[in-house]
């Protein structure tokens, strides 16, 4: 979540903006044409694109201004392994900096910023998108670190590691998914390596737009039930990592507005709002949605 919100809207807004420098002195619908196919070339690949540029006048985009921006994909590969079924953006009025923003990388976007930049985005993952994504090098190192670091935590030995052998995720109706992972615990010598098969199941719940929670959970480890401990120690070591209010520090307001598990998709609608990076103010004072 935090990922899609900080790495994968920015950086689609700032090759956007990008793709609207070239066409400052155009009409809005060559705006539109050029910030589409600079969108089109910086992706792997987008199944489905559209673009539209609201500005009156047209000749705001010479000071760096746009009323509004909109965005809607399908099926667009924001890297290798990781594809999002449905994107869809709209911003609030826009206003930057032009000669900050052409040296600016998404990383540097809010360098340019004259005002806070709000935007509201509809995201579906269907579960073989997920599937897929799980079994990227990248997503398989991030949660074996992850699992790594719940396990020093709650069992308070940080010399104890796993590797992550095998990973199969079920979604289920009413916010509820299933994990299956194969596990190696690895020891000093090859004869401490332990397999272990980890069956979970667990529901999320979004408390007050800004933390998803892990609620009811169960599961097994080599078909032996976990003890409630151990699982409620984990659900909370995971919800503590799903906490937006962690992207504040960077300048991100973000709150989530609706999340809605099925047997095939997840489908996310959040609101984000990006600082410039001057602006050293309280966000979740600023902006209630």
């Amino acid at each position: 979540m935090s990922y899609l919100l900080r790495m994968g809207i920015m950086e689609l807004i700032t090759i956007i903006l990008s793709g609207v420098l070239s066409a400052l002195a155009n009409g809005g619908w060559i705006a539109d044409a050029i910030a589409k196919n600079t969108l089109n070339s910086n992706l792997d690949s987008v199944e489905t694109l559209e673009v539209r540029i609201d500005n009156r006048p047209n000749y705001q985009l010479i000071n760096g201004k746009l009323d509004k921006l909109r965005i809607a994909t399908r099926g667009i590969l924001i890297e290798q392994g990781l594809r999002i079924d449905v994107l869809e953006l709209e911003t609030d009025p826009i206003s930057v900096d032009v000669t900050t923003l052409r040296n600016s990388n998404f990383k540097d976007l809010p360098n340019s910023f004259r005002q806070p930049l709000q935007a509201a985005a509809r995201i579906v993952i269907t579960e073989a998108d997920l599937t897929t994504a799980l079994q990227s090098e990248t997503v398989v190192q991030q949660l074996q670190e992850t699992i790594n670091g719940l396990v020093a935590q709650r069992a308070g030995n940080s010399t104890r590691s796993y590797e992550l052998s095998a990973l199969q995720i079920d979604l289920l109706p009413e916010n509820r998914i299933k994990l299956e992972l194969q596990l190696s615990r690895l020891g000093t010598d090859k004869k401490q390596n332990r397999e272990l098969a980890l069956a979970l199941e667990l529901g999320f719940e979004v408390i007050a737009g800004v933390k998803v929670n892990l609620v009811e959970p169960q599961g097994t480890v080599n078909g032996r039930p976990m003890s409630e401990r151990l699982l409620g120690g984990f659900a909370q070591g995971i919800s503590d990592r799903l906490d937006l209010t962690n992207l504040e520090s960077l300048g991100i307001l973000a709150r989530l507005l609706q999340l809605e598990i099925t047997e095939d998709k997840i489908e996310l609608v959040a609101f984000t709002r990006i600082e410039p990076q001057s602006a050293k103010t309280n966000l979740s004072e600023q902006v209630k949605p």
